[in-house]
């Protein structure tokens, strides 16, 4: 393993100088198509080539599961591997010699060490399961729960002896010491000073990483004993819980079959799915999915159906972290499990089969949030009706496509007995409603869509453009300023364009880099796999044309809502000087001005603040 961090240039030069085409189509058929070569995604069930490869720029994207990136992205994703392990395969694959003193493991010395204490430790409880007379209960215990030996040596199901420090000598004589057993969780000290074993009479779950490191242990006391239900590794070095799917390196090719990722809440669960067959379920460890595990699932997947306890499911927990997987642009929906049922029951009385039918009749995030909101009843008053809409309104207008947003407006109307166009009146209001998103994380989530107005595309359109020539930066800049854009996604791509322009290395492998949300990153390489659609000094000019006009009409929106507010409020003086700043815009930007429209002036103003993009466009040489 290498130390210290690989350095920027060498990623940089790996990546130029790898073919993506040659080394994807090694494991993915490829066939051209123009300046791309496409195929079937190897990372969903994809039943027409939506996979695309483009040598050009040296990454690929998948119009249907989203997974994208460069050929590093794509080393991780095919193969498992941690990003250092997928650059030292792209090393050797191009007869690259890495500095022995270079790479990830730096920032953490200790970190393989404490990984080999914990590989140990699994080895111990494993063999103490497996011994005759020390493990028998444990093993009669998962007998009972139907977990076969099969299952019990996939996913390395252990014990922990009665005895206060077996583990303990177990690691000394191989030449660990407690302190160390300490900072893992391993032991712990008593009021006197000594070291103990921290699990004790406990069947023993390993706890990995996604790459299959064992980084912690989750710990269920046998049936008729004393202590807590569930113990788990304190955080350590290596182990967060909040940073880590349980199973989730056995489940990924389970998830990529499937198509979609099953998260259940505990260990028990998903040993169960699996014992039955569904092998793409994973647990979060508890009822609150964090932002970080949601990142790891959409590694794999666009697409979580969520299966949590009957009791738990409807939980301010549960729903917070539901939002967060539809923030990061997962597709979520949520197996309905009666009260008092939780999957492992399911799973045993009903099988495979009535587990996989459950899954596909999962209500969508908004149908189950909404059917929560209304546990008590329909609302009748206007108040309630507000409460409701305060709930699942933000879910709408985060749903990822027109059709799915058009079909929520009228399952609302439906069930808030109020009319389809009042409900799409208060989408449309959305972003000018401070109580449907109090945070700006929402507001900012709520624009990464695919479904773009004519400001939109505009603004799409403009960052290809520069994408590929990125000279026009400061043009764009002078003539609209930084913050220009109406899509909040399209200003994070263009500020993080606006950093790395200069910067050694393609701009858009770059500016990949820095985009951390996996919806970021989708609405960045949905742009790069367009081509740029004729002249480029031309449609600079278009692109820019048309998000001034967008700015313009904010602006007269804006002035006739403050004038609207002046009226009802009778204030007579700010109704004048409402009606001044209104004629002053009408002046300057609409309207018809020496018998040209506004929109021909302001084409000619354009030409004449930078006359270097002047061309022959069928446009007045002068004005």
């Amino acid at each position: 393993m290498y130390r210290g961090m690989i350095p920027q240039e060498i990623i940089h030069d790996l990546v130029q100088r790898a073919d993506i085409v040659a080394l994807i189509g090694e494991r993915v058929p490829l066939k051209q198509r123009g300046r791309h070569h496409v195929g079937r995604c190897p990372f969903h069930q994809d039943h027409t080539p939506s996979f695309t490869v483009t040598r050009e720029k040296g990454l690929f994207y998948c119009f249907g599961c989203g997974a994208g990136g460069n050929v590093l992205k794509f080393l991780m994703l095919f193969e498992n591997l941690s990003f250092t392990e997928a650059v030292e395969r792209l090393a050797e694959r191009l007869g690259v010699v890495l500095p022995r003193d270079v790479g990830r493991e730096a920032a953490s010395p200790h970190r393989e060490r404490h990984l080999a204490i914990l590989r140990l430790a699994r080895d111990f409880y494993r063999a103490c399961l497996g011994d005759p007379g020390t493990g028998a209960a444990a093993r009669e215990y998962l007998a009972r729960r139907g977990v076969s030996a099969e299952i019990q040596a996939r996913f390395q199901l252990g014990y922990a002896p009665v005895g206060p420090d077996g583990l303990l000598k177990f690691l000394q004589g191989r030449g660990f010491g407690p302190e160390e057993m300490e900072c893992l969780g391993l032991v712990s000290r008593t009021a006197g000073g000594r070291y103990q074993d921290y699990f004790r009479d406990r069947v023993i779950f390993p706890i990995w990483d996604h790459r299959g490191n064992v980084v912690g242990f989750g710990a269920r006391v046998l049936e008729g004993r004393e202590g807590p239900k569930y113990l788990n590794s304190r955080e350590s070095e290596v182990f967060r819980k909040g940073h880590t799917v349980y199973g989730l390196h056995l489940a990924v090719e389970g998830i990529r079959r499937a198509g979609h990722a099953v998260v259940v809440e505990g260990y028990m669960d998903a040993i169960a799915a699996h014992q039955c067959g569904a092998c793409n379920v994973v647990a979060s460890m508890g009822t609150s999915l964090t932002r970080e595990q949601g990142r790891l699932l959409a590694r794999y997947t666009r697409e979580v159906v969520i299966a949590y306890d009957g009791d738990a499911a409807g939980t301010a927990g549960v729903l917070r972290g539901l939002d967060l997987l539809q923030e990061l642009g997962l597709e979520v929906r949520v197996i309905g499990l009666p009260p008092g049922e939780d999957p492992d029951g399911v799973l045993r009385t009903r099988g495979l089969e009535g587990w996989q039918q459950l899954a596909q009749e999962a209500k969508s995030l908004l149908e189950f949030k909404l059917e929560v909101a209304m546990a008590g009843g329909r609302p009748r008053t206007i108040p309630g009706k507000l409460a409701v809409l305060r709930q699942v309104l933000p879910n709408v207008a985060r749903a990822g496509s027109a059709v799915a947003r058009e079909e929520h407006v009228k399952l609302l109307a439906r069930e808030l007995d109020l009319s389809w166009e009042t409900i799409a009146d208060e989408l449309k209001q959305l972003r000018r409603n401070d109580w449907l998103f109090p945070d700006k994380d929402s507001k900012t989530d709520y624009n990464m869509i695919t479904e773009y107005d004519g400001r939109g595309k505009a603004e799409a359109g403009l960052l290809r453009l520069l994408l590929d020539h990125p000279g026009y930066l400061d043009t764009v800049r002078e003539s609209l300023g930084q913050d220009f854009f109406a899509y909040p996604v399209h200003r994070r791509i263009f500020d993080e364009m606006v950093v790395c322009y200069g910067q050694p290395g393609e701009l858009a492998h770059l500016v990949l880099e820095r985009l951390a949300e996996p919806a970021e990153q989708d609405a960045f390489l949905r742009l790069l796999m367009c081509d740029v659609p004729g002249d480029p000094e031309a449609l600079l000019l278009d692109y820019m044309r048309t998000i001034r006009r967008g700015l313009e009409r904010e602006a007269r929106l804006k002035i006739l809502d403050r004038l609207r507010r002046a009226e009802e409020q009778g204030d007579l003086q700010a109704v004048r000087s409402t009606l001044t700043d209104l004629q002053r815009l009408l002046a300057t930007k609409g309207g018809v001005r020496d018998g040209r429209t506004a929109e021909r002036v302001d084409r000619e103003g354009q030409e004449a603040r930078y006359p270097h993009l002047r061309r022959n466009h069928g446009l007045p040489a002068k004005c």
